[in-house]
């Protein structure tokens, strides 16, 4: 099967912002992709990145040769992504959504570089308030 692996934070340690620009692999991580590739598995790195070579050449340093990487979402049979909410519905992903929002909103606002303007709503940069 075709299973697509994101690369910052399923692969990659990553903490955006901080130096270095590629850290060390999450725990388990070249294990897990190296078993999955003897168990006859096409392994394919997604990222929001621009230095595709530069991936590579990380996934080459750490044994995983040469692993196609790509910065667009690739048709897969399966996503692992540190991201994600698993959905099965339009009223369960926006529970999810919300729930972790209201956790803690200007955290969540944070990591994802906008500001909050009032609980569960959230503002890009640049925007107005209305």
């Amino acid at each position: 099967m075709r299973i697509a692996i994101d690369f910052d934070g399923t692969i990659h340690q990553h903490t955006p912002g901080q130096k270095p620009k590629f850290q060390d692999a999450v725990p388990g991580a070249v294990v897990s992709i190296k078993a999955l590739r003897e168990e006859g598995h096409e392994v394919i790195v997604y990222t929001a990145r621009e230095d595709l070579e530069g991936i590579r050449e990380w996934l080459r340093e750490r044994g995983l040769g040469d692993l196609e990487v790509t910065n667009r979402k690739p048709l897969a049979w399966r996503y692992v992504d540190d991201r994600a909410i698993h959905f099965e519905d339009w009223d369960q992903a926006l529970g999810v959504l919300r729930d972790e929002v209201a956790r803690d909103p200007e955290a969540t606002a944070a990591r994802h570089k906008m500001r909050t303007v009032a609980p569960n709503k959230a503002v890009p940069p640049g925007k107005a308030v209305r």
